[in-house]
């Protein structure tokens, strides 16, 4: 756990802060059932993954191999919409918008809810983006991955 504190103790002030002020519980239940709702992860497998993934960054400089074949970043030529959150502590914002240089897509979107959104071919020039144009571009993305 990265924050202790503040992913279990912090959890449940919040939920018992909602109880008092008389809140809507809907939001707390359903992030917590999202956080503590995870597919059981054999733990050999998640000593490999933290491992690999996160100490030795093993993803990024591409030695990760899956049934025999090297995993390339760069061959990913599929649209793709890169989501960050701007408080997550796990995936920061600068280790998301990082991954934005290793894609091979020419379609490829940064968005970051509240932020901005950043197009690496025009080399980040970041615009603001309005709550609609970010609905926009949710919205228009979804229906890439339905195709």
């Amino acid at each position: 756990m990265v924050k202790p504190v503040t992913n279990y103790v912090g959890t449940y002030v919040t939920m018992w802060d909602r109880i008092l002020q008389d809140k809507s519980m809907d939001t707390w239940l359903a992030m917590n059932k999202w956080v503590n709702d995870g597919v059981p992860f054999p733990g050999a497998a998640f000593k490999q993954w933290i491992r690999e993934f996160y100490q030795q960054n093993k993803l990024v400089k591409g030695q990760i191999f899956l049934r025999g074949r090297r995993v390339d970043l760069s061959r990913i030529t599929c649209p793709v919409l890169n989501i960050a959150g701007k408080r997550d502590h796990i995936c920061t914002l600068p280790q998301a918008e990082a991954t934005m240089r290793l894609i091979g897509s020419k379609d490829k979107e940064f968005f970051c809810p509240g932020r901005w959104t950043c197009r690496p071919c025009d080399r980040f020039r970041c615009q603001e983006e309005s709550v609609a144009s970010s609905e926009k571009l949710v919205r228009a993305s979804f229906k890439i991955v339905k195709r």
